[in-house]
């Protein structure tokens, strides 16, 4: 993924309300440009209860949904996995939680999953959702 490729005026706007200091930046964006080397621990989350293994299902969830999407915006994205964890009966974070670490590799991120796939676009949000799926089937 080229950061050229990337919403930069999305990730501008998510990043704005996260950042006090400009030397923050660079830290926090770096998965654009290329996914970093993260461990399977980071689908471990007591506050979203999450584990390698819920993650694998939630992320398995996630995938065709995206895949289907004929407009890859935030809010498009946002409809169609909040419809599905209705559908499921889950909480958000069991869903969104694992689709955050499967984009960026990170816990902590300037704006959520949903966000991140929009200003990633379709074709590198995908591709990185089905490499954590293999990453986490081992």
């Amino acid at each position: 993924m080229k950061s050229e490729t990337a919403d930069l005026r999305a990730l501008a706007g998510v990043l704005q309300a996260r950042c006090e200091v400009l030397s923050d930046i660079p830290e926090q964006v770096d998965f654009i440009d290329a996914m970093p080397e993260y461990s399977l621990d980071l689908y471990t989350s007591k506050k979203m209860k999450t584990t390698p293994e819920t993650s694998l299902a939630a992320l398995r969830e996630t995938l065709p949904l995206l895949e289907g999407l004929a407009e890859f915006t935030a809010p498009a994205i946002h409809d169609a996995l909040f419809q599905r964890i209705a559908q499921l009966e889950v909480k958000n974070g069991w869903l969104l939680y694992p689709l955050r670490v499967a984009v960026s590799g990170k816990q902590f991120t300037p704006g959520g999953g949903i966000e991140l796939c929009a200003i990633l676009g379709k074709e590198e949000a995908v591709r990185r959702v089905k490499a954590a799926i293999q990453k986490l089937e081992g």
